[in-house]
């Protein structure tokens, strides 16, 4: 809350600001759901200390223009992907493989969770990911 010291409550009255906090990091797009040409949604991974590719995240269906941008932006990974062949299930308790298509790693996404309110992931801004180095 955000209000000037000498500032009593006032019932009905807003003279008070309240704040939230929003916390995003970045990951890698490193596949999608659905086609390249149409994705549904997008997985997110992000680089560990021995350079292995790790999961962090995965998106929920993508609105319209977020389907769009992800849709221009990303193109079919060649055949050396980081995670050629893992699978990752389709939910929780979940046996079923997600059917996904990996494209390159080479797409940054800024994304937002929000674990108190049980929201999924929210992509906000993209950006060429910078080049690997090994």
């Amino acid at each position: 809350m955000v209000k000037g010291t000498q500032q009593e409550y006032e019932p009905g009255v807003r003279g008070w600001l309240k704040l939230r906090a929003r916390h995003t990091t970045e990951a890698l797009l490193a596949r999608v759901t659905g086609s390249v040409r149409t994705p549904n949604g997008v997985l997110l991974g992000r680089w560990d200390q021995a350079r292995v590719l790790r999961l962090v995240a995965r998106s929920t269906p993508l609105a319209g223009p977020a389907r769009a941008e992800v849709a221009r932006r990303v193109r079919p990974a060649g055949r050396r992907h980081p995670w050629e062949g893992v699978r990752c299930s389709a939910g929780w308790g979940m046996r079923q493989p997600l059917a996904y298509t990996p494209v390159e790693p080479e797409l940054v996404v800024e994304c937002a969770g929000d674990r108190r309110r049980r929201r999924p992931l929210a992509a906000s801004s993209t950006r060429p990911a910078p080049s690997r180095r090994h």
